[in-house]
């Protein structure tokens, strides 16, 4: 299922809103990751394949009638669609887990339920909140001595935070703002 403005749409109904363009994209779901839509949405694109009756009769008949052929059938994922492109709902949640999980899309609920695992439902921990950078010293002047980049930071977080870490060229902190480095000091976690 697809979500466009908050409304659902099946994989193969977005593929109908502009199929010349959309049938030639790949899926973005689970299992069928990199598929292509026009494999999985064959009544949409016009690529359904045809069956031919065997011209052999079989020997015994059946004993309880066989399903109704599957030949030609539209298949269905959960993405959201940001313009004109695909991206799998779990995905979409995962870049901003403070605020999308905790959105109700019509016709699944959550997105946490449907994306336990990304959203740390079923985790028995969540991502740890700490200072990377803590270790990284910085030169004050007033004081005439080194202290940690981070606590430096947390004695004015407003102005320090914005700043750029004090790396040189070659460390992991080089052109990083101090917050990337002093997350859980500057209110830079997530969830």
């Amino acid at each position: 299922m697809l979500y466009v403005d908050k409304k659902l749409l099946g994989l193969c109904e977005w593929a109908a809103l502009s199929p010349d363009k959309r049938c030639q994209e790949t899926c973005p779901c689970g299992e069928d990751v990199r598929k292509q839509i026009y494999e999985m949405c064959p009544v949409t694109c016009g690529t359904c394949a045809t069956s031919t009756p065997s011209s052999v009769p079989s020997l015994a008949p059946t004993p309880a009638p066989s399903a109704a052929p599957t030949v030609c059938q539209d298949e269905a994922c959960i993405a959201v669609s940001e313009g004109h492109t695909l991206i799998p709902l779990c995905d979409y949640a995962a870049a901003d887990l403070a605020t999308r999980c905790a959105v109700r899309y019509e016709g699944i609920g959550l997105v946490r339920d449907n994306c336990r695992h990304t959203c740390y439902v079923c985790r028995a921990t969540r991502p740890p909140c700490e200072d990377t950078g803590s270790d990284k010293q910085v030169f004050v002047p007033e004081l005439g001595e080194r202290v940690s980049m981070c606590a430096w930071a947390g004695a004015f977080p407003a102005q320090r935070c914005l700043n750029n870490c004090p790396c040189s060229k070659g460390e992991e902190c080089y052109g990083k703002l101090i917050s990337e480095m002093c997350e859980h000091t500057c209110g830079n976690c997530h969830l």
